[in-house]
């Protein structure tokens, strides 16, 4: 556990932040240049405004989910609402976010967006990028100690702390996450080569990523919110796993109906 990496005079600077950032560029680097090579040089700018606006409504969402998930306590914190450097950030809030914001880039800019980015396009290029800056941030959790796991014995445990420094044989969440985030990073990328129609490769995160988290949201030890009995980001990954998973039969579907209709989603239709 080393949640300070080191300070500046008598600033600390915080693991997580460090290991966020990094995971930040490295997703941002990929989609760029995969992005250059799938629609031309000509819409690097673009790319660059539009991942941009991702990550503040990433950034944005993560923490406000963070902070409703855990109310009862920044209820009488309010100032350290906005503390992100000290670690904090839901995953789920941060992809409705970045989501949310990337769509709305992506219609507000219809003058200047290169011809064959469509929604879907967009979509596709995103999602590896997010299961990639995501194992840097299970990296930072584990750092820090936060999303530590539930006491267990068995051979996905280890001897690891909680956020407090406590050490105990737990469930180990924040290795098993960056291993999760990598290998579906990894099959991201496989059914892109395959020649995938538009938004396979999104729904492909959506049902994978979040399935892998609904799993693990079942063995962590830390404190959240609850949906009746279960824990809120349980819930809330299955359905966002379930939403991808119905996501892929239908773009299966339409697939078998026909060929793909390439100038309409090369238009930009979603």
């Amino acid at each position: 556990m080393h949640p300070v990496l080191f300070r500046l005079g008598r600033t600390p600077i915080y693991t997580y932040s460090v290991l966020l950032d990094l995971g930040l560029l490295c997703g941002l680097a990929w989609a760029w240049w995969h992005g250059c090579r799938r629609f031309g040089r000509e819409a690097g700018g673009w790319l660059v405004d539009a991942f941009l606006a991702a990550v503040v409504g990433g950034l944005l969402g993560g923490r406000a989910g963070y902070v409703a998930l855990h109310w009862d306590y920044y209820r009488d914190h309010a100032s350290e609402a906005l503390a992100v450097w000290q670690g904090g950030l839901s995953f789920l809030g941060g992809a409705l976010g970045g989501l949310l914001a990337l769509a709305a880039f992506w219609f507000l800019s219809r003058g200047r967006r290169p011809g064959r980015a469509g929604l879907w396009d967009v979509l596709d290029l995103a999602a590896p990028a997010v299961a990639l800056g995501a194992a840097f941030g299970w990296a930072g959790c584990l750092a820090s100690g936060a999303a530590y796991g539930a006491p267990g014995e068995g051979p996905l445990s280890l001897p690891l702390p909680d956020l407090y420094g406590l050490r105990a044989v737990r469930w180990a969440v924040q290795p098993l996450g960056i291993a999760w985030s990598l290998a579906v990073f990894g099959a991201l990328l496989l059914v892109e080569r395959r020649g995938a129609r538009p938004g396979v490769v999104f729904a492909a995160f959506l049902a994978l990523y979040l399935g892998g988290w609904a799993l693990l949201e079942q063995v962590r030890g830390d404190e959240t919110a609850f949906i009746g009995t279960r824990r809120a980001g349980e819930v809330l990954a299955s359905l966002g796993a379930l939403a991808g998973a119905l996501l892929l039969v239908a773009r299966w579907l339409q697939a078998r109906g026909g060929p793909s209709s390439g100038p309409a989603e090369g238009a930009g239709t979603p």
